[in-house]
């Protein structure tokens, strides 16, 4: 399956959404990155993929897993807190990390500190004030008839502190200020070569089990059927 068209990877896709296989994505995935037309963006969004961390261990349908995929490859090769803030507009990660059930009378902490600890800036560079609000600022971010929806009622309009800066803030104020913090290119650049290691070590891994080249021919199969 050398040089693969742009063509038969889209018609792969629109079979693979319509059957939420998680096995058959990740053998598209692999495969992409082998075959496809654009490689480095392919292995950016693996890049990304590490490093943003869902899974279908929570997340629930697979398509998701796909949807998000999609996130990467648009940004993927672009400036980090775009990026930043698709992913927190991303089902699969609204669910991973609980925010559907954040909201303005119980703030849940868990996707503000991810974003904070592991994606933006690393420890220390935050206190735990800063948590509790920038969960504030994204309370009433949700999932409704798989998409994301700002429920006005559940969202928590008041002002907020966040890095010494007071503002009414939302999760889009949060993302840029994560963003533009010093400590969050010093994040990336420590962990630049961890993740492209384990970029390495994952997909020869899966590939040299078979799992994704199974997939492949059934996806594969599936795509020339749909024709």
């Amino acid at each position: 399956f050398e040089g693969e068209e742009p063509e038969h990877f889209a018609t792969m896709r629109k079979v693979l959404q319509s059957q939420d296989d998680i096995e058959r994505i990740r053998g598209f995935r692999v495969l992409r990155m082998l075959r496809g037309p654009q490689r480095l963006q392919e292995r950016m969004s693996y890049f990304w993929h590490l490093h943003f961390a869902t899974s279908t261990a929570k997340v629930a349908p697979p398509r998701w897993m796909l949807d998000q995929w999609d996130v990467f490859d648009r940004c993927g090769l672009g400036r980090f807190d775009e990026l930043l803030l698709e992913v927190s507009r991303d089902k699969a990660m609204i669910r991973w990390l609980d925010n559907e059930t954040n909201e303005k009378e119980s703030p849940n902490e868990n996707y503000a500190r991810e974003i904070f600890e592991l994606f933006a800036l690393g420890r220390g560079a935050y206190s735990e004030r800063d948590i509790q609000e920038a969960a504030r600022a994204f309370t009433g971010w949700t999932i409704r008839n798989h998409r994301i929806k700002k429920i006005g009622l559940n969202h928590d309009d008041d002002p907020k502190e966040i890095f010494g800066e007071t503002g009414n803030f939302d999760g889009e104020a949060v993302c840029r200020l994560a963003a533009e913090h010093p400590a969050s290119a010093q994040r990336h650049s420590r962990a630049d070569q961890e993740i492209r290691n384990q970029v390495r070590r994952e997909w020869l891994r899966a590939w040299q089990v078979g799992a994704p080249r199974r997939a492949y021919r059934r996806s594969s199969a599936s795509a020339r059927a749909a024709r």
